[in-house]
């Protein structure tokens, strides 16, 4: 594998330029958990404290995905994903002779199966919805990736399917049983041994049936089930001894969903991704949705500024594409660029006022004639625009407040 870079200019996506650039970090940290009193107390460094270097390679990894977001998925990309989430990080389960650039090889992996329950009713990552899912799956399939579900050394999971086949109730007699031996405690899930590259040829299949779907989804809900079922059936296959939900849910989904045309999703549990049904976990991203806006921005919600970031990405391409580049383009790209984030951090009354401190700078024309007539650009028509936008937000929030 060729070496890995991110140094290179990436720009991040409007998607995640919405979110305060001090909050990113609560895209990769469970939120139910960011909620609590240790997680309002550790911050970003919550799971630092088990995993020291945890959020330094999460945000390598997100500045990664930000440079992929805007081609087609692959397996390669996953595994980049997983080498940005996992360099530098201290007390894995990965041993020294394990490589980042690689999928497991030859060794099993999984995970425990929790319920909710009393006293503990945020942290559970199985439902009976998603266990029947699972069971209907299987039979059909005959389980081609040889799952196990162990209960010290007895498969419950080969019960449970010759369960399922035991008269008309066999499929509710059959997750009643698993519930009940989950419930009890000690349960693990496992994914079989396999070479990595039978791992990378399974990889590789998900991601094309994926496409394939993808491209035949008439409705966002559809394309919505297509993102879902992908990382599921990633993050069940384990393909990795460590790391999995953080790179196939935190890190793939999101990429996925930004890609489809969606916001990305700050998950209560991303864990859930491991029994948990299609339709709960729907509802699971929907949840993220509401998450992710308590920290954006209402600036960036307005249409003119994203007008605004995908015009300064133009000048970007332009100075980067062009065969004479002008110092000036990439000079207005730049300025631009950081008036966009500076406006995230202002109040309403000062983001007007900062706009009116750059207008004449960034609105600058670069052509000849454009300077020697002192024409409007299209910077300064829409920083014009932008005033009025926030304007007009400001009037609607002050009514609101009165009310």
């Amino acid at each position: 594998m060729p070496a890995l870079s991110i140094h290179a200019y990436t720009r991040t996506h409007l998607e995640y330029a919405k979110i305060h650039e001090d909050a990113i970090w609560r895209f990769y940290i469970d939120f139910y958990r960011q909620i609590t009193p240790k997680g309002k107390r550790e911050g970003d460094k919550l799971f630092d404290v088990d995993e020291p270097g945890y959020i330094k390679a999460m945000l390598k990894a997100h500045q990664y995905m930000n440079k992929i977001i805007h081609e087609s998925l692959t397996a390669e990309h996953i595994l980049n994903l997983y080498h940005w989430a996992m360099e530098g990080v201290k007390k894995t389960n990965l041993m020294d002779f394990d490589e980042f650039g690689k999928f497991r090889n030859n060794d099993v992996s999984g995970f425990w199966l929790m319920l909710n329950s009393k006293g503990n009713e945020l942290s559970g990552n199985v439902s009976p919805e998603g266990l029947r899912e699972f069971l209907k799956e299987i039979i059909q399939n005959n389980n081609p990736n040889n799952y196990k579900i162990y209960k010290a050394d007895l498969d419950i999971l080969s019960i449970a399917v010759l369960k399922c086949k035991e008269g008309d109730n066999g499929l509710d007699n059959a997750v009643d049983y698993l519930h009940k031996e989950i419930l009890a405690g000690k349960t693990r899930f496992v994914s079989p041994s396999m070479s990595h590259s039978e791992i990378k040829k399974k990889v590789k299949q998900y991601i094309d049936e994926y496409h394939l779907e993808l491209s035949r989804a008439l409705s966002e809900e559809k394309k919505l089930e297509c993102v879902i079922k992908l990382c599921q059936n990633l993050e069940r296959l384990h393909p990795f001894i460590d790391g999995n939900c953080r790179t196939l849910v935190m890190l793939t989904l999101n990429c996925e969903l930004i890609k489809d045309g969606f916001p990305p999703t700050m998950l209560e549990n991303p864990n859930r991704f491991d029994f948990f049904s299609i339709d709960q976990l729907k509802n699971e991203i929907k949840l993220g949705w509401e998450n992710a806006k308590q920290f954006q921005s209402q600036v960036t919600l307005l249409p003119t500024y994203k007008k605004l970031y995908i015009y300064a990405d133009v000048l970007h391409k332009e100075y980067k594409t062009s065969f004479f580049p002008k110092k000036e383009t990439f000079s207005k790209a730049q300025k631009l660029e950081n008036l966009l984030q500076n406006l995230k951090k202002l109040s309403l009354e000062d983001a007007i006022d900062a706009i009116e401190d750059n207008l004449n700078i960034i609105g600058k024309g670069r052509g000849v004639t454009t300077k020697l007539l002192n024409l409007s650009t299209p910077s300064k028509k829409m920083l014009m625009e932008l005033v009025k936008e926030i304007k007009d937000l400001k009037h609607q929030n002050e009514h609101i407040m009165t009310q």
